[in-house]
Formats: structure tokens, C-alpha cells, sequence
């Protein structure tokens, strides 16, 4: 049995696939390498078995680890084991958070290492933390010049994490000699968080003499240049209304900024009391965090009175269509002339339903109050022979047991399935093609 390791790249971290091969030769080892670099901007490549994830921090956030290795021990005079091909030392690979997190350096800056973490240390501290002043540092030259950089400070808007900055790289000369840049924590083109970051770049001679330290600051600041903005922003509104004044109400709308909401002001507030001929214009101010404002949601209310068409008592709206129609286009015809906005909210008109006790009062109110001896109502007996169903408030049938119906009716003929008043508003089962009149009626 021969093992052959693979290196392939897998959602850009560079992973080992192991995989068992069938050979008749002596088994050997072999490894073959792939050109692949992995997204956490490493300094060096750790073939992994499985995938480095997203881990809980005892800070609370979701921080992802990175590939590390925990070499052997070579306790108890065991040979130690040779490197791999890949120059990988032997020991326990493992997914952890970067060690450069917790900020090790006192001083200088942190890189990640295979096995741990490595401190630059600015020339003057030494030790692993750069923490010990350097009480022999390098040799350092007069003869090299450095042409070191300025602070350099940009703005981006409110909400941007990071810029990409552009800088002509410092730069050194050497009268005697070569110079060689050391080392810098950061390029030109590199992305800048918000927020302050100490650039370094260490110049030094053929023999190590290094130059004066090269340090400047970029600081990436922000501004808050957009207004905040606002959705969902009602349109403008016409109600018809039975009453001259009556209470409107809308769905305010919503607004968001980077900066956050400081507050959302109207002129006027849902539920104001509107008056018929009296149009309002209600405006919004939202006004962010920074102070910047947006005044751009406005709309318009406006009534109609419908007033004179309906006669009201306290429970019910009528209005009277003096047309006969087929009991289908009165059925039809009622919705159509709402909504009415009433003092408990928006209504849908719908077929009269009335028993023979309402139908003798609403007589008496309307002014064509003997045409309801012949106005259809609001049943039929279009889904079961037999049953007839009744819609009350124009929100669904249901099945009524009345004692309202005219002596002999319902009579069980085929084709009489809608229901009209009749003498003495009492119901009477037609045809629904006959022509009656109708009632529309408003539930309050």
C-alpha cells in the first residue's frame, strides 16, 4: 500500500487530500505541490486536513483562525523525524486564532509564524516582545540618507472600513555603498483601516548598518457627507368620507443612515382629523445622526364627501341604485364604490343583507324606500341545491336559518337561486337573471 499526498487548493486554503493507491512496488513516500496561496496573507503555506473556520471569541465576535503548527517534543531519545519536501517540520497542525491578535509587541510590529508570532523591533528594543531596551543596537550609518514619507491623512465617507492609499515609497542612498531596505510593514496600495497606522521601513548598509528609523502615519479619517434615507414613503392620498371631518391614518415611513437615526419628525401625525375641501400636506424631517437632513418625503390627503349618496344609522350606511339589475351586476357593482373611510376605519361596500325587521325600517328612511319591495339581498343558492348562503357584511357567506322568507319559498325550482325582498319585505328565491333593484350597504 503506497500513500501519496496531494496538495490542492480549496476555497483558497491549501488543504491535504490523503489517498490510498494500490501498487505492486515497496511503499515510498511522495509529495507533489500545487502553486496555491492561501487568503490569510501569510508569510508562509501549512498543508491542512480540513479547513481553518470562523470561531467564537471570548471578546464575542466571530474571528477566523488560521493554520499553525505545534512542533514534536524530541524527548525520550526517540529519533526525531525529517522534514517533509515542503521544508514543514514535523508536529500537529491545528486551527487557532492568530497569536498577533492579543498584541504581543510592546513595541515595533507582530507577524505571524508557522509556530507562533515574530516581533520586528525598531532599532534600541530587543527580546521577544520587543520589550527590552537594546543596550547594544546595530551599528547604525550617517552615511545613508533616507527620504522617509510625511504623515498622511485621507477621508473616506462614513461607513467605508478601509481605503486602499497610494504612496511614493521612502526611499535611501548610500555614498559608500549598496542600500537594501530591511524591512516595512507596509506597501503602497495597501488597504488602510479607519483610524491612525504607524508605517515602518527599515533601510541598512551591505553590513548590517541600519539607518535611521523611517516611520510616518496614515490616518484614515471619516465624514458624513449623505443625508439619510427614507423608505417607504407614503403616496399621495383621497379618501371619501361620509362625514366633513374624519380621522386619517397612515403607515409612517422608515429611514436608515450609517450614521444612525437621530430622529423622524412630521407636521402631522396619523389619526389627524381631516376636513372635506381642506387638503393637508403632511412632510416628514428625518435628521441624522451628523445633522444632516432629508425632506424629500411629503404627501398630500385629500376627502371626498360621498355624504349625500348614503343614508346612515348607527350601525349601517345604505345607498339606494334606483337601475334594476341582474342580481350579479348588483352584486358586482357595490365594491366598486369604496373604500369609504368611516370614523372606525376604511369600509368595503357590499349587496344589502337585511331580514324583513331591518328591511321595514330601512323603508322608512330611504327615499325610495317601496322600491325595496323588489331589491335583491345578499343570498343565493349557487354552490349546494337546497342551501342558500348569505354574505351579512361583504366578508364571506355563511348559512342562514331564517324566518324571513315568504310563504311557499323558498319554492325548490332549479333556476331560482338569488333571493329578493318582496311584499312585505319578506324573501322570495327568483331567477338571478331577473332585473331588480339594489341596495349597497356600509357595516359600521
Amino acid at each position: 500500500m503506497e500513500q501519496k499526498y496531494v496538495l490542492e487548493c480549496t476555497y483558497g486554503i491549501v488543504i491535504c487530500l490523503s489517498i490510498a493507491l494500490l501498487v505492486s512496488s515497496d511503499a515510498s513516500m511522495n509529495e507533489t505541490k500545487t502553486c496555491c496561496t492561501d487568503r490569510f496573507g501569510l508569510n508562509y503555506t501549512l498543508p491542512m486536513f480540513f479547513e481553518c473556520q470562523k470561531k467564537g471569541h471570548l471578546n464575542g465576535s466571530m474571528v477566523q483562525t488560521i493554520p499553525k503548527l505545534i512542533p514534536n517534543s524530541l524527548g525520550g531519545g526517540g529519533c526525531p523525524r525529517r522534514e517533509s519536501k515542503l521544508g514543514v517540520p514535523p508536529g500537529r497542525r491545528v486551527c487557532r486564532f492568530p497569536d498577533c491578535d492579543i498584541n504581543p509587541c510592546e513595541n515595533g510590529w507582530c507577524e505571524e509564524t508557522m509556530t507562533g508570532y515574530r516581533c520586528h523591533c525598531p532599532i534600541g528594543f530587543q527580546g521577544k516582545q520587543c520589550h527590552e531596551l537594546d543596550t547594544n543596537p546595530p551599528a547604525t550609518t550617517q552615511g545613508i540618507f533616507v527620504t522617509c514619507l510625511k504623515d498622511i491623512t485621507v477621508t473616506v465617507e462614513l461607513g467605508t472600513p478601509n481605503k486602499s492609499i497610494e504612496f511614493t515609497p521612502p526611499s535611501a542612498v548610500n555614498r559608500e555603498g549598496t542600500v537594501v531596505l530591511v524591512s516595512q510593514n507596509y506597501i503602497s496600495g495597501d488597504d488602510f483601516p479607519v483610524g491612525s497606522t504607524l508605517v515602518e521601513y527599515i533601510f541598512a548598509d551591505e553590513s548590517g548598518n541600519q539607518a535611521s528609523l523611517c516611520t510616518f502615519n496614515v490616518n484614515v479619517n471619516t465624514v458624513d457627507t449623505t443625508p439619510p434615507v427614507v423608505q417607504s414613503c407614503p403616496s399621495n392620498q383621497t379618501f371619501s368620507v361620509l362625514k366633513t371631518t374624519t380621522p386619517i391614518t397612515w403607515t409612517p415611513p422608515t429611514a436608515s443612515d450609517a450614521s444612525g437615526i437621530a430622529f423622524i419628525v412630521a407636521n402631522y401625525e396619523p389619526g389627524v382629523n381631516v376636513s372635506v375641501n381642506s387638503p393637508i400636506s403632511v412632510i416628514y424631517t428625518v435628521t441624522d445622526n451628523s445633522g444632516l437632513v432629508n425632506t424629500n418625503c411629503s404627501f398630500n390627503i385629500t376627502l371626498v364627501s360621498v355624504e349625500t349618496e348614503w343614508e346612515c344609522t348607527s350601525s349601517k350606511c345604505y345607498r339606494f341604485d334606483t337601475r334594476w339589475l341582474m342580481w350579479h351586476h348588483a352584486h358586482n357593482i357595490c365594491p366598486t364604490l369604496g373604500p369609504i373611510t368611516t370614523a372606525a376605519g376604511d369600509r368595503t361596500p357590499s349587496l344589502l343583507f337585511a331580514d324583513t325587521e331591518e328591511a321595514s325600517r330601512l323603508a322608512l328612511i330611504l327615499k325610495h324606500g317601496n322600491d325595496l319591495r323588489d331589491s335583491w339581498i345578499n343570498c343565493n343558492e349557487m354552490e349546494t341545491k337546497g342551501l342558500f348562503m348569505c354574505d351579512v357584511d361583504g366578508n364571506g357567506a355563511v348559512q342562514i336559518n331564517s324566518t324571513s322568507w315568504s310563504s311557499g319559498h323558498p319554492t325548490g325550482y332549479g333556476n331560482e337561486k338569488c333571493v329578493a325582498l318582496s311584499y312585505h319585505y319578506k324573501w322570495r328565491d327568483l331567477p338571478c337573471h331577473y332585473a331588480r333593484s339594489s341596495v349597497c350597504q356600509i357595516v359600521l
